[in-house]
């Protein structure tokens, strides 16, 4: 009985694997059981905290990042991602952004480079990849993370509360992760008026479902390499992608 219980401590109590990777912090499923209630408590009151609602996705992401990774392997892009591993961070990679800044605003590249220092934001921001015991799957969180905001740029959303919410349907559809369910069903209960949850239900998630399902896998896709330079509308029709509905209210 002892040897049983002792198995069962430590299943509990210690983590499942040694450090991964450099941002890597092994846990506990009781850790991660504490980490995933704390975190799903916050995100849905504020889902612009980037740091819990990423937390969450990794506590709870690990059968969805898997999924996202078969699907990955089934395209010559998806392939070309995950064996040289992009990595977009202003930090890591000036030299990208040194190109976008020359890229017209019409294009893909220049698009997303207007949307980016127009509301200041940086792809280092993003908090790191911590809690995904496996050291591929983590870079495919962090990907998914940089290229969050190439989701806005397609689908023409800000980067308000409302939008946020309208772009993690698009995410559920596109990439599985409980995350991304959570915060579109159940954040709009905390953060969206009577009006705006209406307006989500009849149109938005509608088009969210239409397009997510119908336009290609875009984790799949390797924006950086073969579509920076190309003008958003064709990449929108060669991505199958259609822009979102118009509203006063995002």
């Amino acid at each position: 009985m002892s040897r049983i219980l002792k198995g069962l401590a430590d299943i509990v109590l210690s983590p499942s694997t040694n450090k991964l990777y450099t941002s890597h912090y092994p846990t506990t499923i009781f850790q991660k059981a504490l980490i995933t209630a704390g975190a799903s408590a916050i995100s849905l009151i504020n889902p612009l905290r980037t740091d819990m609602v990423g937390a969450l996705g990794e506590t709870t992401g690990t059968p969805s990042l898997q999924w996202v990774k078969s699907q990955m392997i089934l395209t010559k892009q998806g392939n070309e991602i995950l064996k040289e591993r992009p990595d977009i961070s202003e930090k890591t990679n000036p030299k990208f952004w040194e190109y976008l800044s020359t890229l017209p605003p019409d294009t893909f590249g220049g698009a997303y480079y207007k949307f980016m220092t127009t509301n200041a934001f940086k792809p280092s921001e993003r908090p790191p990849v911590r809690f995904v015991d496996d050291e591929e799957l983590a870079y495919i969180m962090m990907r998914y993370r940089q290229t969050h905001d190439y989701f806005h740029v397609l689908a023409d959303l800000p980067p308000s509360v409302y939008a946020e919410i309208i772009v993690k349907w698009i995410e559920f559809f596109q990439t599985r992760l409980p995350m991304t369910f959570l915060s579109g069903t159940g954040a709009p209960l905390f953060t969206l008026t009577f009006e705006q949850q209406k307006e989500l239900a009849t149109v938005f998630v509608p088009w969210a479902i239409e397009c997510g399902t119908q336009c290609k896998f875009l984790m799949g896709v390797y924006f950086e390499k073969y579509y920076l330079d190309k003008p958003l509308e064709e990449v929108r029709k060669e991505l199958n992608f259609k822009i979102a509905p118009r509203s006063n209210l995002v």
